[in-house]
């Protein structure tokens, strides 16, 4: 799903990219896999916009849940998903074998 700014000739200004997964015991949720919107076009309401979007078409397709990962510098975003009801489930631990 995408978002246009009409004004400047259809300019792709956000995104979201939602899938829907299906576990190996058959229950089926839904993930949003990435949102972006360029600068310029945040605290807009675009972002809300794409986000209640996604949910719709996931329930559509009868989703039981719907889970997206967060980085822990993202503020707004978690902010963004806990207007809309996500909650914190889990925590992922990571461990980069790049640094020394």
């Amino acid at each position: 799903m995408i978002a246009v700014d009409k004004e400047k000739e259809n300019e792709v200004v956000g995104m979201i990219i939602a899938e829907l997964r299906i576990d190996p015991f058959g229950t089926s949720e839904g993930y949003i896999k990435q949102v972006f919107l360029k600068d310029g076009y945040r605290r807009l309401g675009i972002g809300e916009l794409l986000l209640k979007k996604a949910i719709e078409h996931l329930q559509k397709i009868k989703v039981e849940k719907i889970k997206v990962n967060i980085k822990e510098r993202a503020k707004e975003a978690a902010s963004l998903y806990s207007k809309m009801n996500f909650k914190k489930v889990y925590e992922v631990m990571e461990l980069d074998l790049t640094e020394k």
